[in-house]
């Protein structure tokens, strides 16, 4: 039987590399959208993402 506290430090390891995988989906998103496809209530928000990924 497996040790419960090394599977519970296994788990959330994958929570953390899940929780930066999703970091960075999140990063990417105004690279993917057309400027057209953004809400206006979300544009400011998307043009200082996209300002920080084009450095």
């Amino acid at each position: 039987m497996r040790d419960v506290y090394q599977l519970l430090r296994e788990k959330e390891a994958e929570i953390a590399r899940v929780r930066q995988e999703i970091e960075a989906l999140r990063s990417s998103i105004p690279l993917l959208l057309d400027d057209q496809d953004i809400d206006p209530a979300d544009a400011p928000r998307y043009a200082a993402l996209r300002a920080a990924n084009q450095e």
